[in-house]
Formats: C-alpha cells, sequence, structure tokens
C-alpha cells in the first residue's frame, strides 16, 4: 500500500528501525480500539511498528451496542417522555428533586448505558412518577398526558414493568460487563474472573 493512500505519509520504515526489536517484540499481543476512522490509521501505524499486533475492536463498544437490539416499544417511548421532560427544564429537575430528595439521572449520547441509568432510576424511583406527574400540571404540557395515558392504562401499565423489568435484569449484566471491559490493564481476563 503506498503511504499517500494509508494516511501514513509522515511515517517511514527508517523510524521503525529506531526502536530496538520493534518487528520481533512479542510482549504487545494486541490493541483495543473503537471503531472511529481516526483510531483505524492510528492502528495502521501501530502495525508498522509491531506488525504481529492483532487489531481487536473495542468489546464495550460492542456490548454498548446491544441495548440499541432491545425491543421495547412502550417503554423507548415512556423513556424518550421521561428524558425529553427533563432535557431543558430546570424547573422540573427541581420539582423532581424536592418530591424524591434525588437528582433525576440525566441523558448523555456519548456516556455508555446512560439510558440504561435511566432506566434504572424510573425502575427504583418507579412509585414517585404518578404523583409527581400528576401534582405538576405546569410542565411538559404535551408529554405529561402522554406518560400518565400508559400509567393510568391496566394494560399499559402491565407492559411498561414487563419491559422495565426485563431491560433492567437483562442489561445489568451487560452493563457491568461494558464498564468492567473499560480503561487499562488485562481488560478480558479480570472481566472474565469476576
Amino acid at each position: 500500500m503506498a503511504e499517500a493512500e494509508s494516511g501514513l505519509s509522515d511515517y517511514s520504515e527508517s523510524e521503525c528501525e529506531l526502536q530496538p526489536d520493534c518487528t520481533e517484540n512479542s510482549e504487545i499481543l494486541a490493541a483495543m480500539r473503537d471503531e472511529a476512522s481516526v483510531n483505524g490509521v492510528a492502528m495502521d501505524v501501530v502495525k508498522i511498528i509491531y506488525p504481529k499486533i492483532m487489531d481487536v475492536r473495542c468489546f464495550s463498544h460492542t456490548l454498548d451496542l446491544v441495548g440499541d437490539k432491545f425491543k421495547t416499544p412502550l417503554l423507548a417511548s415512556f423513556c424518550s417522555y421521561w428524558i425529553s421532560l427533563f432535557a431543558h427544564s430546570p424547573k422540573s429537575k427541581m420539582l423532581w428533586k424536592n418530591q424524591t430528595g434525588k437528582s433525576v439521572a440525566s441523558y448523555s449520547k456519548t456516556r455508555w448505558w446512560s439510558k440504561w441509568e435511566i432506566l434504572h432510576q424510573i425502575m427504583l424511583q418507579f412509585g414517585d412518577i404518578e404523583p409527581f406527574l400528576t401534582a405538576n400540571t405546569d410542565i411538559g404540557p404535551s408529554l405529561r398526558p402522554k406518560m400518565l395515558e400508559i400509567l393510568h392504562s391496566v394494560p399499559g401499565l402491565g407492559q411498561l414493568k414487563m419491559e422495565l423489568a426485563a431491560v433492567i435484569d437483562i442489561g445489568e449484566q451487560i452493563v457491568r460487563s461494558t464498564y468492567n471491559l473499560e480503561g487499562d490493564g488485562a481488560l478480558m481476563v479480570n472481566c472474565y474472573k469476576r
């Protein structure tokens, strides 16, 4: 592959020659990375120095994608309404904290399992949700009625509870593994021992 095509024009074989035993080093078996294209280019550079290294995609990122495959339509809608209710409303956040004594978990597109953490809080404080929505008629004028409709419908409430329980039970193991595999060290071995 030509250097220009690989994006490695700043690197040369002479740089590798400066490294002791760079092509024979057997201490580094693999490098783990996410799917960002810049990390692919960085891996190409690492392979110049350590040509036998195994390129491993990040297990935590893979596990994080599992949550996108859960088929829980009512819970997904309820969670979306819940996130929107608090996303841009300091008043809603303050009212929730005043009623429950706990800050509402916030959503982040970049934090692993952020939605699961919100759902976990919903499960733990499920009994506070309906009284909160009923008492605070001046928040979320388009969202509040949709959530209350689910909570006041026998089939809707049953389905919501079932979907929530399944996602929390299944997700707990996946979330724990995701975070155990994040960081430094012999990650797979450490996670396997747990």
